[in-house]
C-alpha cells in the first residue's frame, strides 16, 4: 500500500532510472483504496477457484503452480465471455501478488471503446429523461464529450 503517495512520481522516476524504455510501468504498490478492494476481490475470487477446481488450500503450493494456474482461470473467464476490462484487472491483481510476468502466454482479447456499456440496469437518475425531447442537447453532448454536470454548468 501507498496511500498518499504520488503515482505518477514513482512512476516517472522508474522510467529514468530503468534502462528498459517501456510504455506500461507499474511501481508495485496500490495507491488506493480502491484499487485494493477490487484487486482483493479479484484475488478471493481467485482461490475460490483453486479450491473449487484443484482441492489445494495451501498457499506454498498455490505459488508453485501460480504461472499455471492463473493461465488456466484466465482462459476459462476468457471463455466465458468476460469483458477485456474485466480480464484486464483480474490479471493486473494477480500479478501483484504472484509475479509481473505470470500469465504471460495468455493473450487477453483487445480492448475497445465501442465495447464499453455505460450501465447494465436502467439508471435511476435517467428515469425522468426522455432523449426524443432533446435531439439538439444530446447531439452537443455527443460532439462536443461534455459529462452532464458539465452540460448542466454551460452558460
Amino acid at each position: 500500500m501507498a496511500i498518499g503517495e504520488s503515482r505518477h512520481q514513482l512512476k516517472h522516476d522508474i522510467r529514468e532510472t530503468s534502462p528498459e524504455k517501456r510504455w506500461s510501468v507499474s511501481t508495485g504498490n496500490i495507491h488506493s483504496h480502491t484499487t485494493r478492494r477490487v484487486y482483493q476481490q479479484q484475488i478471493m475470487a481467485f482461490l475460490d477457484w483453486v479450491k473449487q477446481t484443484h482441492h489445494v488450500n495451501h498457499h506454498v503450493v498455490v505459488d508453485a503452480h501460480a504461472d499455471e494456474w492463473v493461465s488456466q482461470y484466465l482462459r476459462e473467464l476468457i471463455e466465458q465471455g468476460k469483458s477485456p476490462y474485466t480480464l484486464q484487472t483480474i490479471r493486473s491483481g494477480l500479478r501483484l501478488i504472484f509475479e509481473r510476468e505470470v500469465a504471460s502466454c495468455v493473450e487477453l482479447p483487445k480492448r475497445s471503446r465501442d465495447a464499453i456499456t455505460r450501465s447494465r440496469l436502467p439508471v435511476q437518475m435517467d428515469a425522468h429523461f426522455q432523449p426524443k425531447n432533446w435531439p439538439g442537447h444530446i447531439l452537443f453532448a455527443e460532439a462536443t464529450g461534455l459529462r452532464r454536470a458539465e452540460m448542466r454548468d454551460l452558460r
